[in-house]
């Protein structure tokens, strides 16, 4: 475990999300690292780890999920027979994150500087969830996204650039993610955050609505033929939502969406007074001049 933290740590682009989470989420178990730290793992002991694991690992906590060349009723039938226990567990005692607006710099000797800009998202069971995936697709998922074309390809800015959507039961959390030289980095923040403002004051056109909703199912659909998405699909949803999602009903659901669902959400998340900007890689002096800047 040591070990993956350590490798966490020496990639920048996995650090980077922690540093945002950790930010935005301060004081609140959903923004702790999920491997832990050095110092908390360290000072583990062998019984506290098998007294958490008898809380809260229970045949009625546990959802198993399966997919591909399996039989339902022998599959059933094998998991019966070895989760007989009647424990409870401990309820989960976690509260639900609030989000707060953070802009922190985190000095770190590297090549290149690791941006995240983030803001609130939407929990898993949220009907805007959707329209925060055509969004999400719309600015920064592939080639043809938004963002890809201005900042990288018409700029030439930025080694990468993408969006990530974060959907939690009671939380969700919405970011871009970059990584450019220290140079460019404010350049990089304005064009991204103008983007962003642009979707909130009515940029998205209709047409480019249907063209992302096409894109995305067609995506949804290929990555479908994979068991392991299947079963991952049938865990996350049981899971975090109490139930199964179908295939058909995510279509349906992402083909409903509306240009005034996607233009209430910009106009919530994208608001500059509530987006957050997180930056690994910038020397003090630098860090200085963005942090007036954003």
């Amino acid at each position: 475990m040591l070990e993956e933290i350590s490798r966490k740590e020496d990639t920048p682009e996995s650090l980077i999300r922690d540093l945002c989470t950790e930010s935005v989420w301060e004081g609140n178990p959903a923004g702790y690292p999920v491997l832990g730290t050095k110092e908390t793992v360290s000072q583990l002991s062998k019984d506290e780890i098998e007294e958490y694991f008898r809380r809260h690992y229970t045949p009625r906590r546990i959802v198993v999920a399966a997919a591909g060349a399996v039989n339902h009723d022998d599959f059933v039938g094998t998991l019966e027979r070895y989760m007989t226990e009647k424990r409870e567990g401990v309820p989960p005692s976690r509260l639900a994150p609030a989000y707060r607006r953070s802009v922190r710099f985190f000095e770190r000797d590297t090549s290149q500087v690791q941006i995240c800009i983030v803001s609130e998202g939407s929990a898993y069971g949220d009907r805007s969830r959707r329209a925060l995936t055509l969004l999400s697709s719309h600015l920064g998922r592939g080639s043809s996204s938004r963002l890809f074309q201005e900042v990288r390809e018409k700029k030439g800015l930025v080694y990468s650039i993408y969006t990530h959507t974060l959907s939690l039961k009671d939380c969700g959390l919405f970011g871009v993610f970059a990584g450019t030289s220290r140079s460019k980095v404010e350049e990089v923040l304005d064009i991204t955050l103008r983007e962003l403002e642009n979707i909130r004051t009515g940029g998205l056109e209709p047409e480019d609505l249907e063209k992302v909703k096409h894109k995305t199912v067609g995506e949804l659909t290929l990555n479908m033929e994979s068991s392991t998405a299947r079963m991952r699909l049938l865990g996350v949803s049981a899971l975090r939502l109490g139930r199964v999602q179908t295939i058909d009903e995510i279509i349906g659901d992402l083909e409903a969406v509306t240009l005034d669902e996607i233009e209430a959400l910009a106009e919530r998340i994208f608001n500059r007074r509530r987006v957050s900007v997180i930056a690994l890689g910038l020397p003090e002096d630098t860090a200085a001049k963005i942090e007036k800047f954003v």
